[in-house]
């Protein structure tokens, strides 16, 4: 009797553990997954040589409201690290002069119109087509207007 007592008891135990253990799992796991994402935004910010100046205390607070931050938006350490590594292999390109060439006095006009670097061939060309569509346009008032004065001169001609 003893023995199946305790057998029962036994497994009385194992299925209470089982059951705490079963109900328990996910908080452990999401409190792995916040210290997962505590170190990774640590690590992230330790990085920048600018938080050298932080104090652990404020530096700590602030790795805490990121945490949080990240935790409500969903964001993962694993996308953390993923966009890290995507920033980190990113190299700026320097900028150009954009104002060395021989047109450096037109410089502003094509900084205004979106044009910067050292070809001048499309703001040239711009200025080309600009004009020439003037000279079309004042040949064709020149030509409307000798039509105009035309059409007066057979109008008054009629009456006299």
């Amino acid at each position: 009797m003893c023995a199946q007592f305790m057998s029962l008891s036994f497994r009385t135990y194992l299925i209470a553990f089982s059951i705490v253990l079963l109900f328990s799992s996910p908080v452990l796991v999401a409190a792995q997954a916040q210290d997962e994402l505590h170190a990774t935004i640590m690590a992230a910010l330790l990085a920048d040589p600018r938080t050298g100046t932080i104090p652990p205390a404020q530096l700590q607070a602030l790795v805490n409201a990121l945490a949080d931050q990240a935790q409500t938006q969903g964001i993962t350490a694993q996308e953390i690290k993923w966009r890290s590594a995507v920033n980190e292999s990113f190299v700026p390109v320097a900028p150009q002069e954009s104002c060395s060439s021989a047109f450096a006095a037109f410089c502003p006009f094509s900084e205004a119109f979106g044009f910067v670097g050292n070809d001048a061939t499309t703001p040239a060309v711009l200025f080309v087509t600009a004009a020439l569509l003037l000279l079309i346009i004042r040949r064709v008032i020149k030509h409307h207007r000798k039509m105009l004065d035309a059409q007066k001169m057979q109008s008054t001609q009629k009456y006299i």
